[in-house]
């Protein structure tokens, strides 16, 4: 379970950095950074992200990614409107579905 919620952890801490340093998440459909067919790629800790999906109207967005380490993995989405930014991240001690060891922690942000 440690590798699950460090997973998580670490994919919150990522979405939140490249959120605040680097403005990639896009608060509208109409401001897709990187514009590019609703995509944009970023690193975290070394690790490329590929690809940021981006999903939204004029008013808000959604932006999903998932984040993998050796023992772990994340899946994380990032919803930004006018009221504010939630980063929902849920981590994994494992990355194979099916695995009956497998073993979710999930951590919100919202700010």
């Amino acid at each position: 379970s440690q590798f699950a919620f460090y997973a998580a952890d670490t994919a919150t801490e990522c979405a939140l950095f490249l959120d605040v340093k680097q403005g990639i998440f896009a608060t509208s459909s109409d401001s897709l950074v990187y514009g590019q067919s609703g995509t944009v790629d970023a690193k975290c800790d070394g690790v490329t992200i590929l690809p940021i999906s981006v999903f939204g109207n004029a008013n808000a967005a959604t932006s999903t990614f998932s984040f993998s380490g050796a023992h772990y993995c994340a899946s994380v989405t990032v919803a930004k409107s006018d009221n504010g930014t939630t980063i929902e991240s849920r981590g994994y001690n494992t990355c194979v579905i099916s695995d009956p060891i497998r073993l979710e922690r999930a951590i919100r942000l919202s700010y």
